[in-house]
């Protein structure tokens, strides 16, 4: 019995053994489920589909430009095709500029200078009635490239058209003698025997001032940078270089030679002045060029026996000045010099920085006949041809040139073969080529005419 009494113990022992052991695990299973915050029980790892349920809260939300992302992979796809868009539409915006700085020939790649020609390509945008155009004022004095298209000098206001005769700037200059150079984007206004100057632009004026004594001429350079030359009381001509913002940057006297002309070359880094002077009776001539950043004095020529008035740079480096009875062209390192003897007596020229130089030289003696000279930006001879003619203006671009007569205009190409002739108005005073295409200028009009 005592046996039998043992066992009945012993299983009894066994079976609160393991009830004991039940409700601790079911006490675990609570815990484990609480903790968890979901009233679900955690994922076991014999059911893999529970290591996939979401955590708490529910789905994760994300979005894109506001919108529920769905689907991921598309959403991400969507976003890197964004990118790369944005990236196109950046590099497409650089190229444009870029090519419309080779277009226009630009050497100013400077900040200032892009965003000079961003500020007239939108000026210049828009379509105009087309010319002819009336120019405002009273009476043109003159007209020149600019920014693409073209600008008119009158005896009160300066304005810049596009190409399709749309007005970009207008604004009066309030001088009494006013004359023009222009180079690229920039046109330097100045009044000639006065005090007064202004640099102009197709988007509207960049500076404005005063000079101490008479102007007597003046040159802009390509990336805004210009020059003047005046009169000085205790010398015969003074020279001034300022910067686009009009601060003076050089400064120098001249007690030998009177200055006839100033030029400033394309990147603003050389001046050229051309001058005067009488020895004996006989005239003398000089042609001196100074190194901006040294502002010393790097080249001299003087001319005896040759009245030398004018001097101008090329785009290549190369110079040329003009005189009564010959053109003189010198090279960029100043080594070198060509002199061009005109017979008789030059009576119209043009000079353009990006294409060449044109001259006509009347015969001794005769009024209608003489001699038609071209040249290239380093000097050398286009053509040179006899011509029964009496010419009002000449212009040389980088197709063409023009030669305006009492009524008419004739075109030749590079070579010297006649093209075509143009009748235009008695009151034409001046030709402008550009490309295919030319600019004419009444007294109160300005022209196009294409050339074909």
């Amino acid at each position: 019995m005592a046996t039998k009494g043992t066992d009945r113990k012993t299983q009894k022992e066994a079976a609160l053994d393991a009830r004991l052991r039940q409700i601790e695990l079911d006490r675990e299973r609570r815990r484990r489920t609480t903790a968890n915050g979901m009233g679900k029980p955690p994922a076991r790892e014999d059911n893999p589909s529970d290591s996939k349920r979401p955590p708490a809260g529910g789905r994760k939300k994300n979005r894109i430009f506001g919108f529920r992302k769905f689907f991921p992979k598309k959403a991400a796809t969507l976003s890197t095709k964004l990118s790369k868009i944005l990236i196109r539409v950046g590099v497409v915006f650089l190229a444009v500029i870029t090519i419309i700085a080779l277009a226009q020939n630009s050497a100013d790649w400077s900040i200032a200078g892009i965003g000079r020609r961003m500020s007239d390509s939108s000026a210049m945008r828009g379509r105009g009635k087309g010319f002819p155009s009336s120019v405002t004022g009273s009476l043109s004095k003159r007209h020149d490239l600019l920014a693409g298209g073209v600008c008119v000098l009158t005896d009160t206001t300066f304005t810049a058209y596009n190409k399709t005769a749309k007005i970009s700037y207008t604004t009066a200059h309030y001088m009494v003698n006013p004359l023009m150079e222009t180079n690229g984007h920039y046109s330097l206004v100045y009044d000639d025997g006065g005090t007064k100057y202004r640099l102009e632009t197709a988007a509207g004026t960049l500076c404005e001032g005063k000079t101490d004594n008479p102007i007597i001429s003046g040159s802009v350079s390509e990336d805004g940078h210009f020059v003047l030359s005046t009169h000085m009381p205790s010398h015969l001509s003074a020279i001034f270089a300022f910067d686009r913002a009009g601060v003076k940057q050089f400064e120098c006297t001249s007690s030998d030679y009177y200055i006839t002309s100033v030029a400033v070359s394309s990147q603003g880094d050389s001046i050229a002045a051309c001058g005067i002077n009488t020895e004996g009776g006989v005239y003398k001539s000089v042609v001196i060029f100074f190194d901006t950043s040294s502002q010393k004095e790097s080249g001299r020529f003087e001319f005896s026996g040759t009245l030398l008035f004018d001097v101008q740079f090329m785009k290549s480096g190369f110079s040329v000045a003009v005189g009564a009875d010959k053109a003189v062209v010198f090279s960029e390192n100043l080594l070198e010099k060509t002199e061009f003897p005109l017979s008789g007596e030059t009576n119209v020229y043009g000079i353009n920085g990006a294409a060449g130089a044109i001259f006509f030289a009347a015969d001794e003696g005769e009024a209608n006949s003489g001699t038609l000279l071209a040249l290239d930006t380093k000097g050398r001879t286009r053509f040179e041809l006899p011509a029964d003619m009496s010419p009002v203006d000449v212009s040389i671009g980088k197709k063409y040139v023009a030669v305006l007569l009492l009524g008419e205009v004739r075109f030749y190409n590079l070579d010297g073969e006649a093209v075509s002739t143009v009748s235009v108005s008695p009151d034409t005073k001046s030709v402008l080529v550009s490309g295919s295409t030319a600019y004419i200028l009444g007294s109160t009009k300005i022209d196009k005419i294409d050339i074909k």
